[in-house]
């Protein structure tokens, strides 16, 4: 997960900021901005919530290598601006060898509890972004062992 720092200043017909704060997360950063004026003998706050997302993309390998080396051990999209995510693999005679609706969750090349076969398998994945926008992706995954 990465985290932003943004720092920006506001002019708003003579108000200015107090406060400004965010919190970066999978889904995108929050940001809370108050500004305020003292005019006399009263003081006038202002705040409201911004919200940015990433973008909404989603990138899949095409191969991987299941061998517990430390590289490329396991397969999984990596995406931007997701809210809901499925990824499911077939194998060769259409059964489900792996399924998960976590981007956390990677598939280690392993089909109960048994390393699979080299060789091509094929992948489906289904997205929605927070803005709704829906993705469907498929392929093919060669897994080198």
């Amino acid at each position: 997960m990465k985290k932003f720092l943004l720092t920006f200043s506001i002019l708003i017909f003579g108000l200015s900021p107090l406060h400004l704060w965010g919190q970066a997360s999978a889904e995108g950063v929050k940001y809370r901005v108050v500004a305020v004026s003292h005019t006399g003998d009263r003081t006038v706050s202002v705040s409201n919530d911004v919200e940015l997302f990433n973008s909404f993309s989603i990138e899949v390998p095409t191969a991987f290598t299941p061998n517990n080396d430390g590289l490329n051990d396991k397969f999984g999209a990596v995406a931007k601006g997701v809210k809901e995510y499925k990824l499911v693999i077939y194998n060769r005679y259409g059964e489900v060898v792996f399924n998960t609706n976590s981007l956390d969750h990677k598939w280690d090349g392993t089909y109960n509890g048994k390393q699979v076969s080299t060789g091509g398998y094929m992948y489906e994945v289904i997205a929605k972004s927070h803005e709704g926008e829906d993705l469907h992706k498929s392929g093919k995954v060669v897994v080198i062992i």
